[in-house]
């Protein structure tokens, strides 16, 4: 049987050129495919730039500058969906303007420069449009607010009292009836995961407010409680979230002023909320980076500790691989010069030259208490500082208590003739070369700087005005 090959009639390399064209063209709608395209229709910008950016924390990102055309039109498009979120257009007088971005990425954004806010319209997008919609009540709520501040006096959101004033009392009825439809209707939106952030946990009957009379026991457990349960409508799982301010003012009113401040407190908190976090590796990063740049210039010692606490035990425990190695470095060397003086741990030694022409060492100075006070005469702080040290001294000298000023600077006449002038009984020592590097071991930026030590050397106190410096030794003596 003979076989049969079929044969291509007429084929030329010209013949294919159509179809060549036809794949060419749809490989190359395929490759510049947009997913998300906002356009922006500004009245009043014609032909100026403005800047298209996301909130993370309380920062803004800058995603793209537009320029506006001759009639204020420009638009944002990319091949890549943008993460849900608040996205923010910056003008170039610096006002701005917020909106929602999550699953529609098509839509239109018109305004116009006689009234930025009040004259958005958002065409394409449900959900964007409903944020848009709360913005307007939130801020005739915030404008009615601000009439008169004494509301706010009135107000006692912790425990619920309501506020006397009938237009506030309705303004806050709608935002609540508007936040309720769409907790309802859009349970799964992002639009509710941003309202229901913005929500306290709900308290259960018996710590809601009722008796005006309010008893200690009841204060407590109701912080207890609020304490316990203050994430519960924080999503950490959902990634918009870190596009909001939102979490960035959840976590600095619950560390800087919800919990308590002791350093015990403070990182008992760091963990929680980190564990929290963990549920996926930008919400635990974005934490992480919070709670470096709340801490990394401790105001008082408790914040010290648990600076030092994060640093040890959630970057330079050699898991933050994905941390910068310079930054890692740089952190190390903070954390160890803070290390030396943080309360509990023994006081670094130094070698000072005396007033009296001899040499003394701290650790050789024996006394029950030891007060370090770097300081200079030249200092204006310093100057009402030291005769107030000196009375403290005065005053409790027979106590057990001694004191060595060390002179920071390194003029010996300036301080000389100070000494002259004012008969100061207590060690003075200075360190003229600077060879015991005091300014490091000690941390001293700035003057005056106090430390108070035990027996052993143990520091005690730091940074401590001359009244708690006070305090704080009556009741050492009395223990």
């Amino acid at each position: 049987m003979k076989k049969v090959t079929p044969k291509l009639k007429n084929f030329t390399i010209a013949s294919l050129k159509p179809l060549f064209l036809f794949v060419l063209v749809v490989i190359s709608i395929n490759a510049y495919k947009l997913s998300c395209r906002i356009d922006f229709n500004v009245k009043g910008l014609e032909n100026k730039k403005i800047f298209f950016a996301y909130e993370y924390g309380i920062k803004e990102i800058v995603l793209d500058t537009i320029k506006l055309d001759k009639e204020g039109k420009g638009f944002y498009s990319s091949k890549n969906r943008l993460t849900g979120g608040i996205y923010v257009v910056v003008f170039p007088n610096n006002k701005y303007i917020e909106f929602l971005i999550n699953e529609e990425q098509f839509f239109t954004i018109n305004s116009d420069t006689s009234d930025l806010f009040n004259n958005i319209t958002i065409e394409g997008s449900e959900e964007s449009e409903l944020f848009r919609q709360y913005q307007v009540l939130a801020k005739e709520y915030e404008n009615c607010v601000k009439k008169d501040q004494t509301l706010l006096k009135k107000n006692d959101t912790l425990f619920g009292k309501p506020v006397p004033d009938k237009k506030l009392v309705e303004l806050r009825k709608k935002m609540d009836a508007f936040s309720e439809k769409i907790l309802i209707e859009r349970p799964k939106s992002f639009m509710a995961v941003y309202l229901r952030m913005q929500k306290d946990p709900q308290v259960p009957e018996n710590l809601v407010y009722k008796n005006p009379e309010l008893s200690r026991e009841f204060i407590l457990n109701r912080y207890k409680y609020s304490k316990a349960h203050y994430f519960d409508n924080i999503p950490f799982s959902d990634i918009r979230i870190l596009r909001t301010r939102l979490i960035f003012e959840k976590l600095d009113h619950y560390f800087n002023y919800f919990i308590s401040q002791d350093a015990d407190s403070l990182i008992s908190a760091m963990n929680n909320v980190i564990i929290l976090s963990k549920v996926n590796e930008e919400s635990l990063h974005f934490t992480l980076n919070f709670l470096n740049i709340n801490y990394r210039n401790p105001k008082n010692p408790s914040q010290e500790k648990a600076f030092v606490y994060l640093a040890d035990n959630y970057y330079l425990d050699g898991n933050s691989k994905w941390a910068d190695a310079n930054f890692l470095k740089l952190l190390k060397i903070k954390v160890d010069n803070l290390r030396t003086t943080m309360i509990g741990n023994t006081a670094p030694d130094l070698e000072l030259n005396a007033s009296n022409g001899k040499t003394v060492k701290v650790h050789d100075i024996q006394s029950d208490y030891l007060v370090i006070y770097f300081w200079s005469p030249d200092c204006n702080e310093c100057k009402t500082e030291t005769p107030e040290l000196f009375n403290f001294y005065d005053k409790y000298k027979n106590k057990g208590l001694k004191v060595i000023a060390v002179y920071t600077h390194t003029d010996k006449e300036i301080w000389n003739a100070y000494l002259n002038d004012h008969k100061f009984d207590w060690i003075n020592a200075y360190d003229p070369l600077l060879k015991s590097n005091f300014t490091k071991l000690y941390n001293v930026k700035n003057i005056p700087k106090l430390f108070l030590l035990d027996k052993d050397k143990r520091i005690l106190a730091k940074d401590i005005n001359i009244s708690q410096l006070e305090l704080l030794f009556r009741k050492k003596i009395k223990e």
